[in-house]
């Protein structure tokens, strides 16, 4: 990695730190109400990598099994984010969704479009957590399956400092956000079962807009 890589992310830890600093109070609020457009990105997301094929294994920038901050990794580019509370399976709609997902990193990497998804199953942070192995080889199973190694698979608590940061309640079954330059364009929330074919095809026609516009 060059120097330019290490100014970039200097860089970009800078502006997620002034963001942090303009929204600690709604990180240390529980009832924090959930995103919404305008706002900024308001905290860093470190998760465990479950899943990650987008770098080489002998890549410095690989991070796969290993817990990493995919905020920061992302930094001013255009980003779509899941957040799921339910376990990885194959025949659910976090499963078609990350399939669409794949997709549209693909399309857009000209656009340097990012994608994850953050599957928040961990009773506790996962140092701490005694099923975390199962729990990230399903995830690493489904990511496997479903072919979209472009779209990281990590976990995470399912109540952290974050997860109240970022407004995720624990009545939503899955969060999507798309945000551009650490700021959030647009915000779906479902509640279980509630992600339909059309639910995810409209998110895809949304990025769809955004992206084909900067061509």
């Amino acid at each position: 990695m060059g120097i330019g890589y290490f100014l970039e992310t200097v860089m970009i830890r800078a502006a997620l730190v002034t963001m942090l600093f303009s929204c600690v109070a709604l990180a240390q609020d529980p009832a924090v109400a959930g995103l919404k457009a305008g706002d900024a990105v308001p905290e860093t997301f470190r998760a465990f990598l479950a899943a990650d094929s987008r770098f080489e294994k002998d890549s410095p920038k690989n991070r796969a099994k290993k817990m990493h901050d995919l905020v920061t990794d992302n930094g001013l580019n255009p980003v779509l984010v899941a957040f799921v509370r339910s376990v990885p399976a194959a025949d659910t709609p976090a499963a078609k969704l990350a399939r669409r997902m794949s997709e549209l990193v693909e399309t857009y990497k000209p656009e340097r479009l990012g994608g994850f998804m953050i599957f928040l199953t961990l009773d506790k942070e996962y140092q701490q957590e005694e099923n975390r192995d199962p729990k990230a080889k399903a995830a690493e199973d489904l990511s496997a399956q479903l072919q979209s190694g472009n779209v990281p698979f990590g976990l995470a608590a399912k109540e952290s400092a974050a997860t109240k940061a970022w407004g995720l309640s624990d009545k939503d079954e899955i969060v999507v956000v798309y945000y551009n330059r650490l700021r959030v364009q647009k915000v779906w929330s479902f509640a279980a079962d509630k992600l339909t074919d059309e639910e995810i095809k409209a998110i895809g026609t949304y990025v769809n807009g955004e992206l084909k516009s900067k061509r």
